[in-house]
């Protein structure tokens, strides 16, 4: 049988549908890439914010003319019970003097807060302690507390110790304040919604391809 040659306008047609097929697989690969890539590094985020206790501070410069700043603080990962609390200190060390430490505020009702100041005489470093007056206060507002900052620089990490009082003041955890993560990270339910969002997007773009054909 004699060999037909295919139409030009169906080879242009043919050519064209195939250029389109692969801008619309290369866009959606990218954007497929770019949506995983997000989700993995805010799922990372989470699990890290997940493991343990931990308190985060912004150091904010109130007067520069005085040094006077403002710590604001975020406990993140602990379920207190009542008489639990925290220290966060202000080392001797580092130049705090007396008086050099402000009124604190609590982050609601649910604590007592007081500062004990620190005293060069002694080389006793000065702390803000918290004390939970009733079980898994809240701990989504901060607790604040102004002071004057005598090093060079922005005013850093600090010492923390989580303790219990039903038990001697028994220290239960320690570590490093942290400044606050500059990715703000979702919660697991919002999690959870991305990936029905991550889901349904992928089904998307697979019924468009199909459509395409």
């Amino acid at each position: 049988m004699p060999c037909h040659a295919m139409p030009v306008q169906v080879q242009v047609q043919n050519v064209a549908k195939q250029q389109k097929q692969t801008t619309f697989n290369g866009e959606k690969n990218m954007s497929a890439k770019k949506f995983i890539k997000t989700l993995g590094l805010l799922l990372g985020l989470w699990s890290l914010n997940s493991q343990g206790s931990a308190i985060y501070f912004n150091a904010i410069d109130l007067n520069p003319s005085v040094n006077l700043w403002r710590y604001e603080y975020q406990i993140v990962g602990v379920n207190f019970l009542q008489n639990e609390g925290f220290d966060i200190y202000f080392p001797v060390n580092q130049g705090f003097q007396d008086s050099d430490l402000g009124v604190p505020t609590a982050a609601n009702s649910d604590w007592d807060v007081q500062v004990f100041q620190p005293d060069q005489n002694l080389s006793h470093d000065g702390f803000l302690d918290g004390l939970a007056l009733a079980a898994n206060p809240s701990l989504q507002e901060y607790f604040t507390i102004d002071f004057i900052w005598r090093g060079q620089g922005t005013p850093g990490s600090q010492k923390y110790e989580l303790y219990d009082a039903n038990a001697n003041f028994t220290v239960t955890d320690s570590g490093q304040t942290q400044p606050f993560p500059n990715t703000s990270v979702p919660e697991p339910a919002t999690l959870l919604l991305m990936l029905v969002g991550l889901g349904g997007y992928l089904a998307n773009q697979k019924i468009g391809k199909s459509a395409i054909k």
